[in-house]
């Protein structure tokens, strides 16, 4: 389910989320906000305290009706949303209170500018291509790496070397059991494109330093990863059929570890493409 989606379940089980909490408040006051959502949606992000939330308990329970969740779901939340459609709850706020603001302080957006200058400090070209990436996390891999293979072969739409960066969020259909996150599922996606072909390098990682249900950021990998992986016999559909990136990765040592970092922007995505060197 899409975070958009989450939130407004979110939002019409809690007190505080989707504009109760300023409708509440009589202060006056600026909230800092730093945006983990595609788009910057002030609705969106931290699910809205203070904000405002024009979703209601009918598109809460439409939500989870239509992922087959409600019948799985506690008695008490069926019997508040219940209520909620009743009108027996009020529902959260379509407008936002005016004496308080809202301004976005740190993003996605913002990330991607730092990488790029910080590429440029090292006299590396770069592009930032998107800062709303989405979809399954191993189909962008395979459309990225495609984008690759065309500057190498025809000089479209950039010449090499060069670092394409995008930034957004990926999503995992999850179907194995394995470890890993959507970071590292889009590196091995991406692995498995790159083959053994050197002039492509494939950075995958997320700002919380925290990548699913592991314990690393992301990964990086190039045609290096792909010789490690062929000489110790991984079979790279095994590991993404298992949803097992992490596992894979690491046997190759291409994870990246920050530890958290105490924020989120949502990742950061860079394909380098360079010559043989």
């Amino acid at each position: 389910m899409p975070i958009g989606e989450i939130n407004v379940v979110r939002k019409h089980l809690s007190t505080v989320k989707g504009g109760r909490l300023g409708r509440l408040s009589t202060a006056r006051g600026v909230v800092l906000v730093i945006s983990d959502v595609i788009g910057d949606e002030l609705e969106a992000i931290g699910s809205a305290p203070l904000y405002r939330d024009r979703s209601s308990f009918a598109d809460a329970c439409d939500i989870l009706k239509r992922y087959d969740l409600w019948p799985r779901l506690p008695a008490s939340v069926t019997k508040a949303l219940t209520r909620g459609l009743k009108g027996e709850i009020e529902d959260t706020p379509e407008n936002e209170n005016r004496r308080i603001d809202h301004r976005i302080i740190g993003s996605n957006s913002r990330l991607l500018a730092e990488a790029q200058q910080i590429a440029l400090s090292f006299g590396i070209r770069s592009r930032i291509m998107t800062s709303s990436l989405r979809g399954e996390a191993r189909e962008v891999a395979r459309a990225i790496v495609a984008i690759g293979e065309e500057i190498i072969k025809t000089g479209h739409p950039f010449k090499g070397p060069i670092a394409l960066i995008f930034g957004g969020e990926t999503t995992v259909h999850v179907r194995g059991k394995g470890r890993g996150g959507r970071n590292q599922e889009m590196c091995l996606a991406a692995l498995k494109e790159i083959g053994p072909r050197k002039g492509m390098t494939f950075l995958s990682a997320g700002s919380d330093g925290v990548d699913g249900n592991s314990d690393a950021a992301g990964a990086v990998v190039d045609f290096t990863s792909f010789e490690k992986a062929k000489n110790l016999k991984l079979q790279i559909d095994d590991y993404l059929n298992n949803n097992d990136s992490h596992t894979f990765l690491k046997q190759t040592g291409d994870l990246i570890y920050t530890g958290p970092t105490g924020t989120n922007v949502m990742d950061m995505n860079i394909l380098y493409v360079g010559g043989e060197k």
